[in-house]
């Protein structure tokens, strides 16, 4: 993880600009923007949340070419699937890939440091299900889930409750046999069903 002052983004010139230093198989997975005082969330495909309170201490402002730091210690076979910086009366939904999903209070992850393991914040129901996505779901009517099988179906966050970290989703969509959930996006105000 790593932050910049948001002049640094002032002169793009034609080629752009490298903003972070990344390790070789690395890359950028996520970005948003963010105040000192703000909460910042990631979330891992094993159910895991990493909560903490952006200040200068913990995640300093760094130059363009600098590498950052670790934000959250990854499992083996671990990998992020959700990143946002959240105020504290946000609340997350997580959807894992075999559809079940629920939203979750932002106050109901507990506050680490840089480098921890987080909180498990999601019960699965089976062994092989993991974590898709985690988004900040404060201001979202309507999610689009996305499927290995190429469909889109449109959902309804109003169908969910806000629920506790140790109770399991909810079946959010039927999904057809060898078919999991790839993506999960927030539904844009102006956007046509096709």
């Amino acid at each position: 993880i790593k932050r910049i002052a948001g002049s640094e983004l002032t002169n793009t010139g034609n080629r752009g600009l490298m903003l972070i230093k990344l390790k070789a198989n690395d890359h950028l997975g996520y970005y948003d923007f963010a105040q000192e005082g703000d909460n910042v969330a990631i979330a891992t495909n094993g159910g895991r949340i990493l909560r903490f309170v952006v200040d200068d201490q913990k995640i300093p402002i760094m130059g363009r070419s600098a590498q950052g730091n670790q934000g959250i210690k990854l499992r083996y076979g671990e990998k992020i699937v959700g990143f946002s910086s959240v105020k504290g009366k946000d609340n997350l939904l997580l959807v894992s890939e075999l559809g079940y999903g629920k939203i979750l209070p932002l106050k109901a992850i507990r506050k680490a440091s840089l480098s921890d393991l987080g909180t498990q914040a999601f019960q699965f129901s089976r062994k092989a299900d993991n974590l898709c996505v985690m988004l900040k779901a404060s201001s979202q009517k309507q999610i689009i889930i996305i499927t290995t099988k190429g469909r889109k179906i449109f959902f309804n966050l109003n169908k969910l409750s806000v629920t506790k970290k140790d109770q399991q989703g909810t079946s959010l969509v039927k999904l057809k046999s060898q078919e999991k959930i790839v993506s999960v996006i927030a539904r844009p105000e102006n956007f046509e069903k096709s």
